[in-house]
């Protein structure tokens, strides 16, 4: 006859189980922190070659705006576009006066609407203020040549611009244009992270952080554009781009290293070719609060680290 366990054979039976219960929970703990930043950073290079598919597709600068609420953390990336140059037509007139230029006449206002045109809510005119052809953070630019002068636009109304520095011409002059800055490109949705992944910026800074600073001409605040030429290279930059892609969920306070699985996503400016690295997590021997040289594996194609 079978006898029956005993107390104490239970009892190290249960805890047996708990422990393995434990390590098991940790394991896919880990994993899924580990799936949730390659998940981000496998997406983030999609939409990095679907944006520059675009611009070679349609001939015209495309690419994509990494934006946050001020704590350098990027959840939420969206595709963009830079529009041709725009004229209102009709032999228009600008006038000139510090850093204010109005427009005298021509086939449209800076809304897009015909010049002179009451506003009408019903219609609407004007429309809503995205759809204006001209925008702030675009250029106005007067002039040609050695002799154009550019100023950025700060604030719009259907006939006036406000720039961020005035311009030494003045009176009225026929020789302007704006140039337009990248726009969310039409119909497209947000491009969501995973919970809890996020593109840090804060890491592009200047030491103690690690450099690789990302392009910011013409993107509107707490904002970076990463735009794509027709032929593929990216704009207003030389440097490789590095997005660094982590879990936010495992912050490390008050030092400028993070646990758990970090992705360098690498742009190279004169091919357009997207690429995922690891971070490379060996500390500084001056300073234990920092990584020795993160972007290693990144700037070494033959060693990702992964």
């Amino acid at each position: 006859m079978r006898r029956a366990f005993t107390l104490v054979e239970l009892l190290v039976a249960i805890g047996i189980a708990l422990v393995l219960a434990t390590i098991v929970v940790a394991i896919n703990f880990r994993s899924s922190d580990r799936d949730r930043v390659q998940g981000a950073a496998d997406r983030i290079q999609g939409w990095v070659a679907m944006a520059r598919n675009w611009a070679l597709r349609d001939r015209k600068p495309v690419g994509l705006r990494l934006s946050h609420n001020g704590n350098g953390l990027v959840t939420s990336l969206a595709y963009i576009e830079q529009l041709d140059d725009w004229l209102p037509g009709g032999n228009p007139s600008l006038q000139l006066a510090g850093a204010t230029a109005t427009l005298l006449g021509g086939a449209q206002d800076f809304a897009g609407v015909g010049f002179g045109i009451p506003d009408n809510p019903s219609i609407p005119i004007p429309p809503p203020v995205t759809f204006w052809p001209v925008q702030v953070g675009d250029f106005l630019q007067v002039g040609t040549g050695a002799n154009a002068q550019l100023s950025q636009v700060i604030s719009a109304t259907r006939t006036a611009l406000t720039l961020r520095s005035g311009l030494s011409a003045s009176g009225s002059t026929h020789s302007f244009r704006v140039i337009r800055g990248a726009r969310p490109r039409t119909g497209e949705a947000p491009l969501n992270l995973p919970d809890n992944a996020a593109i840090d910026v804060n890491t592009n800074g200047a030491s103690p952080w690690y450099g690789a600073t990302l392009p910011t001409y013409g993107a509107p605040s707490n904002s970076f554009d990463i735009l794509f030429t027709p032929g593929g290279q990216v704009l207003y930059t030389s440097r490789p781009i590095r997005l660094w892609v982590r879990d936010t969920g495992l912050d490390q306070p008050a030092t400028y290293q993070f646990a758990g699985l970090n992705l360098i996503v690498s742009i190279n400016p004169q091919t357009g070719m997207v690429s995922t690295a690891q971070v490379d997590q060996r500390q500084d021997p001056s300073n234990q609060q920092r990584y020795a040289d993160p972007y290693a594996f990144a700037r070494n194609p033959n060693s990702s680290g992964l």
